[in-house]
């Protein structure tokens, strides 16, 4: 199903920038944690966020690996400018970005497609309305292509504490690989998105470079 360097390859020609993923269905053993990892991982709840939280590290392990980095992950905080992790199904897929970069972020969503009624807590109403007029199905996808949008946009924002998803505005809200600006600042961002099997998956990156 995936292949990383064509991804890889297609998200770089979009955002104009060299960009890797690596995606792990398999999590990484308990062994294989540093000590920072170790205890970060005992303070989990319950199963299952850990089975996903260690799918998670074996992603970003892949990655820091890839860019001959310590495979040590707790000292990758998020949002960080160099690199981004999401989790959807049993995949976890980290991106990352070498180049001096002011913040990535990445998405990935499979089979959960927002309702219509949901779109007013991610979309503006401009967005809505480019949207509205389309057939059933291909409004189906793009909420569920804009929802990825929307959450990878937030991540590479180093300031989206206090941000929410209807305050980054999208240019064309129909573009797959497009330009988005958040109006309360001068940030410039731009995204992709591919379609997957089940879903997409979207990259967005601040264009402060």
């Amino acid at each position: 199903m995936w292949n990383n360097q064509k991804i890889s390859k297609e998200m770089s020609l979009s955002l104009q920038i060299e960009t890797a993923i690596a995606v792990c269905e398999t999590p990484c053993s308990e062994t294989e944690l540093s000590d920072c990892e170790k205890e970060r991982f005992l303070n989990l709840g319950s199963a299952a966020r850990k089975l996903s939280w260690l799918r998670g590290r074996a992603a970003l392990k892949q990655l820091l690996q890839y860019y001959g980095e310590k495979k040590d992950t707790s000292r990758v905080v998020f949002p960080n400018p160099n690199y981004s992790l999401t989790h959807s199904g049993r995949y976890a897929i980290a991106a990352g970005c070498k180049n001096p970069n002011q913040g990535i972020g990445i998405d990935y969503e499979v089979d959960r497609y927002p309702r219509n009624e949901a779109m007013r807590f991610f979309l503006t109403s401009d967005e809505m309305d480019s949207i509205n007029n389309l057939s059933e199905s291909s409004k189906k996808n793009h909420l569920l292509r804009l929802w990825t949008v929307k959450e990878a946009l937030f991540k590479s924002n180093l300031e989206n504490s206090n941000t929410w998803y209807t305050e980054y505005v999208l240019k064309n809200p129909l573009d797959i690989v497009g330009e988005a600006f958040w109006p309360v600042s001068d940030k410039q961002f731009r995204y992709a998105s591919v379609k997957t099997e089940k879903g997409y998956i979207s990259m967005a990156i601040h264009k402060g470079l």
